[in-house]
């Protein structure tokens, strides 16, 4: 009697042994590594990176505003280097069926054809949002660029990146994170195109509503960044920019920075740009992880 309960209790020790590896060890091992990506799906929308990332967002409301960064001229892509754009955006709204969202300019002119880049979604149907890009360097060649329809949800952050690497490939990219804090990158297709390169000068790069009636959420990290053999690194970029978005994605460094933000307030860049909220922006309140 004594034998089969002295088995009964090794057993159970056994089990008890065998469930603690096979749950506990994994969660201690993948812990620190899934809460760095984690989310809380049910923190308010504007709260997401405040909680999870300790980054502080800038909220655009209904009377529209803007993050102007000044004398940007340098904010221009370098000849005979690649050039990667990066800006995190939660939409409170989407845009009427066939409307369009001008999110981030750094534009010599308000037409249709100038110099400089930028980004922009228009609505093509129910959820679906086409990001679209803006790329020249004389005014001439070039132009708007439209990449393959995504899925958006009102209230989920976002990040929207551009490469343009090897003086001719163009592609665009969404990156989002699941309830569960997976990290999801969607690449939106890219184009093989001919712009001769042309040094331009413009003087502000503006993130937010640049448009009265287009933006209206939070703004968070947003960099300009001209280097060599971006293509090689992409993968690696674009990891480094979800896992952690307010620090400068791996691979580049200080002399690749043209413009570097987490917040929107300063320019943690080496050419450290005059900031500020222009028209309607304001600060979200910002919650600290307990």
């Amino acid at each position: 009697m004594e034998t089969e309960q002295a088995s009964r209790q090794s057993n159970k020790l056994l089990l008890v042994a065998l469930f603690l590896f096979l749950f506990a060890v994994p969660v201690l091992v993948l812990g620190p590594v899934l809460s760095s990506v984690y989310i809380d799906s049910e923190s308010p929308s504007h709260d997401l990176f405040a909680k999870s990332f300790d980054i502080e967002p800038i909220e655009v409301d209904d009377r529209g505003g803007f993050i102007k960064v000044s004398k940007a001229s340098d904010i221009a892509p370098r000849a005979g280097q690649d050039f990667f754009v990066v800006s995190w955006f939660n939409l409170k709204s989407l845009p009427s069926k066939g409307g369009r969202m001008f999110m981030l300019s750094h534009l010599k002119e308000r037409r249709s054809s100038t110099k400089g880049f930028g980004l922009a979604l228009s609505r093509s149907s129910k959820e679906w949002m086409r990001p679209e890009v803006y790329l020249s360097f004389d005014g001439k060649s070039g132009g708007w660029f439209r990449f393959q329809d995504i899925k958006f949800i009102p209230g989920q952050w976002f990040m929207f990146a551009v490469s343009f690497y090897e003086g001719k490939y163009l592609g665009a990219f969404i990156g989002t994170y699941d309830s569960r804090g997976k990290v999801n990158i969607q690449r939106g297709g890219g184009y093989e195109i001919n712009l001769p390169w042309k040094r331009y000068k413009t003087g502000t790069l503006r993130v937010g509503a640049i448009e009265s009636d287009s933006f209206r959420g939070f703004i968070g990290p947003f960099g300009v960044f001209s280097a060599k053999n971006i293509k090689t690194n992409l993968n690696d970029i674009l990891k480094s920019i979800m896992l952690e978005p307010s620090e400068v994605p791996s691979y580049f460094n200080d002399e690749d920075t043209l413009v570097w933000s987490p917040d929107g307030r300063v320019d943690l860049g080496p050419l450290a740009h005059e900031m500020k909220l222009v028209e309607g922006a304001k600060r979200s309140p910002r919650k600290r992880i307990k």
